[in-house]
């Protein structure tokens, strides 16, 4: 569980971090130094242990689908944070979980305890709470709505790399085929994709370097706990998110979204104590 609550801290920092650097290098640049500081970073320590990466021949296909459909979450992701507020689209970003839970239990055979399911609802209501703004809905949400379909399945059918590979091998090869797939598609639509100033991409730095952590240590959640149970407990990342957004990008919440933070809180530690 440690692995999952430590998750949920590094992935929400790393949205805020995503939202700074689409500001700073526009989108397309910024997931793509996102991904050459992420997969770099992965590498190098890989080569540091000396982990091994090969993929087994009976996944390649799945690896491909995985790769592919990851890409496209990502792309609507960057998109969405580009048009929308970070502290709004991101909590809604977490209704992928559903699928995630709902997957896992179909397909792995994965079981949540009543209390269990019932602090993952908890969380992701307040989710989607925190995601109205007035009753309107935000710019962007079109696009979080391919991430969310797209962060479903990947999330999900990332375990089965997990469970053939062991996290560090999964984490390295799933990232860079979807960083494969990412620069690949802008490359081909010509994007202007020159290197940033140390100054300008220091935030895509940073977003690589948190998730550098937070998808390692999601990988050893799912290794631990189960797919489900850690999608449910870092669904909770719009608490941290929201804190670094006020904090970075001066975005304030209102007072029912206050409420719903607190009620995302109870649904977390439902999840961890009960």
């Amino acid at each position: 569980m440690i692995e999952a609550l430590l998750a949920l801290i590094a992935s929400g920092s790393g949205g805020t971090f995503a939202k700074k650097s689409v500001q700073k290098l526009g989108r397309r640049k910024a997931i793509v130094y996102f991904y050459v500081v992420l997969v770099s970073l992965l590498a190098a320590g890989a080569l540091l242990f000396g982990i091994q990466v090969s993929l087994p021949e009976e996944l390649v296909f799945d690896y491909i689908a995985l790769a592919f459909i990851g890409a496209v979450g990502v792309i609507g992701y960057f998109k969405a944070l580009e048009e929308g507020k970070i502290s709004i689209l991101a909590p809604l970003g977490r209704l992928h979980v559903l699928i995630v839970i709902a997957l896992s239990i179909i397909i792995f055979g994965e079981m949540l305890s009543i209390a269990q399911i019932g602090g993952s609802l908890l969380i992701i209501l307040s989710a989607v709470v925190i995601a109205l703004d007035k009753g309107k809905i935000e710019k962007g949400v079109k696009y979080m709505a391919i991430a969310i379909l797209g962060w479903g399945y990947y999330f999900t059918f990332l375990k089965t790399f997990v469970v053939a590979l062991g996290p560090y091998a999964a984490t390295l090869l799933a990232e860079s085929g979807v960083a494969f797939f990412v620069i690949a598609y802008y490359v081909i639509r010509r994007a202007e994709l020159s290197p940033p100033s140390p100054r300008e991409g220091r935030y895509a730095i940073a977003q690589g370097t948190a998730m550098f952590f937070g998808l390692l240590l999601y990988n050893f959640s799912i290794a631990s706990i189960g797919a489900a149970l850690t999608a449910s407990v870092v669904a909770a990342a719009p608490i941290v998110n929201s804190i670094v957004a006020f904090l970075l990008l001066g975005e304030k919440l209102d007072m029912h979204k206050y409420v719903a933070i607190v009620l995302m809180i109870i649904g977390l530690i439902t999840l961890i104590l009960i």
